[in-house]
């Protein structure tokens, strides 16, 4: 793999990182919103109806992420490992 190949696998794997860390925090903003609809005590219609209509944004949102994160890995199928994943042990020849 060439430098400007290695370096763009790098850039990929920060950029899935991030996409990741966007994953969790729009899942719990979905959780959170959920629960906040299906709470125990009674909730106030119209902050259940805005708390859905969260929900649902954020879920379009958490979609669109998703499929930033499958056309990364389709591009750079090598980010979606760590980056000492293909390193090959000392001595032995490198397969090409």
């Amino acid at each position: 793999m060439s430098a400007a190949d290695e370096s763009d696998v790098e850039q990929a794997r920060v950029f899935l990182a991030l996409l990741n860390s966007e994953i969790d925090e729009l899942s719990e903003r979905i959780e959170s919103a959920l629960r906040l609809v299906r709470g125990t005590r009674p909730v106030v219609p119209e902050l259940a109806s805005a708390a859905r209509t969260d929900a649902a944004a954020l879920r379009k949102e958490l979609h669109r992420v998703h499929r930033l994160v499958e056309q990364l890995i389709r591009r750079f199928p090598a980010a979606n490992f760590p980056a000492d994943h293909f390193s090959v042990p000392e001595g032995l020849p490198l397969q090409r």
